[in-house]
């Protein structure tokens, strides 16, 4: 049996999500945030009864503890209590120290393990994969991979079991009396829950930027302007934002978190391996781009340079014409609008695509959004035949001289793929 939650990071309490049974035929998981609001307090005695406090069932788990003091909380009834139940973590201390022969030879050359993954290493021959382990276990519907973890990581343990059985019986040793003092402790559930392992965790192939989404926090948010700069999907968190927000959103989104310091050392806890990295704060924003992008092998194609605005993180451009955006700017200058004719307003919309349309009279987009024209020269600007306007902000862009020097700031950072197709997008923020 094993149990899923979600880490609250202290922020409130812990409510178990999942709870699983593997029997030998099939695998169990049950909906505790569901079945929490819906079964009595008898649906919950036959569980205790018939399954949890039956001594003739024996209950295997791996750190369970806290699992069962969890489940317990949940499922309250009179006759909550468990029995006959066999904590793996301490057996396999009890193994390594007392009975190492039980257990496969341990590979020099194979990555490090911990937990439960260490275990089915070292009894099946191979470790559990745990990238699931610090998912959003409280989202619904669960996906498909984290039923299947979920599954796996309570079926593993029955695996375990019969492979220890088999062993001991060839060495002439009775199995069920090793069992002996391998009660439930009070070991550290986070500690169970989310060990990270950074190095195996950390990719062995090129990642596209194009595929990557990630959320910075306040620590390095020079960083995450130059990563939507290279058309990274990136939420940069604002001032007086919390740390712990980016987890959350990490975790519901997919996220990769990157910040630094003491808050990386605690949010690494909440998160699958590789998915919050520990940057630098003392180097520029170009040096830690080019930090991450080696570490993680991230890499860029000039296409995508400047397709995502800097400001709100959206991908979806206007093209304005030169002549529409003069118009536009001059119109917002006139202190009262009322002196343009009704008439006139029709013949000042321009529809970009389905749903997009810019109205020049009033400067704002069918969607409410206004252009933010303000500050623009057209002393200056004019030779620029199409201005890029950020459909969800407004924000106004066009190719200059600062789009050609980002593209050598990246071929310096050396993180733009020669590989790749190099067909540019225009696009240069006004920066």
């Amino acid at each position: 049996m094993d149990a899923e939650w979600q880490p609250t990071m202290g922020l409130g309490p812990t409510r178990l999500s999942v709870f699983q049974l593997a029997a030998r035929d099939r695998v169990y998981i049950l909906d505790m945030l569901a079945l929490s609001e819906t079964l009595t307090e008898k649906d919950w005695d036959l569980l205790y009864t018939e399954v949890l406090a039956a001594s003739y069932i024996k209950k295997l788990g791996y750190g369970i503890a806290d699992d069962i003091k969890l489940v317990m909380e949940t499922a309250q009834s009179p006759h909550a209590m468990f029995d006959n139940v066999v904590d793996l973590s301490k057996f396999a201390q009890k193994l390594q120290k007392d009975y190492p022969t039980l257990l496969k030879p341990v590979n020099a050359e194979s990555m490090p393990s911990k937990g439960l993954s260490e275990l089915t290493r070292l009894v099946l021959g191979r470790p559990l994969n745990k990238d699931e382990q610090c998912s959003d276990w409280e989202n619904r519907p669960l996906r498909e991979a984290q039923l299947k973890y979920a599954a796996l990581d309570a079926f593993c343990l029955l695996q375990i079991y019969d492979e220890l059985h088999s062993a001991a019986r060839k060495k002439k040793l009775d199995l069920e009396d090793l069992f002996e003092g391998v009660q439930p402790g009070a070991e550290s559930g986070q500690a169970k829950r989310c060990a990270v392992n950074e190095d195996r965790a950390r990719p062995q192939h090129p990642v596209p930027g194009a595929e990557f989404r990630v959320v910075v926090d306040t620590m390095v948010q020079g960083l995450g302007r130059y990563l939507r700069l290279c058309g990274i999907d990136t939420i940069v968190l604002g001032n007086g934002e919390h740390h712990d927000q980016a987890v959350k959103i990490a975790q519901k989104e997919g996220r990769v978190v990157i910040t630094s310091g003491a808050p990386y050392e605690r949010l690494k806890q909440y998160l699958a391996p590789g998915r919050c990295f520990n940057m630098d704060t003392s180097l520029p924003a170009q040096e830690q781009l080019r930090k991450y992008c080696s570490s993680t092998k991230l890499w860029f194609v000039k296409r995508n340079l400047l397709t995502r605005c800097v400001a709100c993180n959206v991908s979806r451009y206007a093209l304005v014409a030169h002549a529409d955006m003069r118009q536009l700017c001059e119109f917002q200058a006139i202190a009262d609008r009322q002196v343009l004719g009704s008439s006139t307003v029709e013949t000042l919309t321009r529809n970009y695509w389905a749903g997009c349309s810019l109205n020049l009279r009033s400067g704002l987009f069918s969607n409410g959004t206004r252009v933010q024209c303000g500050g623009l020269s057209f002393e200056r600007l004019g030779g620029v035949e199409t201005f890029y306007v950020c459909t969800s902000c407004g924000k106004v862009y066009w190719e200059g001289s600062h789009h050609i020097k980002l593209k050598e700031q990246m071929r310096l950072a050396n993180v733009l793929s020669c590989d790749a197709p190099v067909v540019d997008v225009p696009g240069s923020s006004a920066d």
